[in-house]
């Protein structure tokens, strides 16, 4: 009991350490194929969770499109992901006139099948200084984290 006590202590005292942050690390031993067959359509799906939620899909047997703002940046993650499973779309969320035109084309990458599966994942992140944003980046910003998430669930 107080080496379990001691512990807590020693956790807690990381804890403050670390200005209230923890790090968690974590990773599965063996991947299932619980997804083999299943679709998947990832938004913002070039880097970051997204690139990393691709992974994890492809992994699990699933077949994977991922979708970005940037040609560049979608050829990138494709080499690293590295999969005849994966399937990439130029589009930015934040156009919803072109929502419908984009599921459609997602859905013939995959043969004419639906989706199964659907993240959305889409999001940008200014570094800056949030006292200093002004009115276009605060627009791009929910044009895109709100205004984008909104639609692309309602289609």
């Amino acid at each position: 009991m107080l080496d379990k006590m001691m512990r807590h202590v020693k956790n807690m005292i990381k804890y403050a350490k670390s200005g209230g942050v923890v790090y968690i690390n974590f990773s599965k031993v063996q991947p299932s194929k619980r997804f083999e067959g299943k679709r998947v359509l990832i938004t913002g799906g070039s880097s970051g969770i997204g690139l990393e939620t691709a992974k994890e899909y492809l992994a699990e047997g699933a077949e994977v499109i991922i979708t970005g703002r940037h040609g560049k940046t979608l050829e990138e993650a494709a080499r690293k992901l590295a999969s005849d499973k994966l399937h990439t779309v130029i589009w930015d969320v934040s156009d919803v006139k072109i929502i419908s035109e984009k599921l459609q084309e997602s859905v013939q990458l995959l043969n004419g099948s639906n989706i199964d599966i659907f993240v959305n994942n889409a999001g940008i992140y200014v570094s800056e200084n949030l006292a200093e944003y002004d009115e276009s980046t605060y627009d791009s910003i929910m044009a895109t984290n709100t205004k984008g998430l909104f639609f692309m669930c309602q289609a």
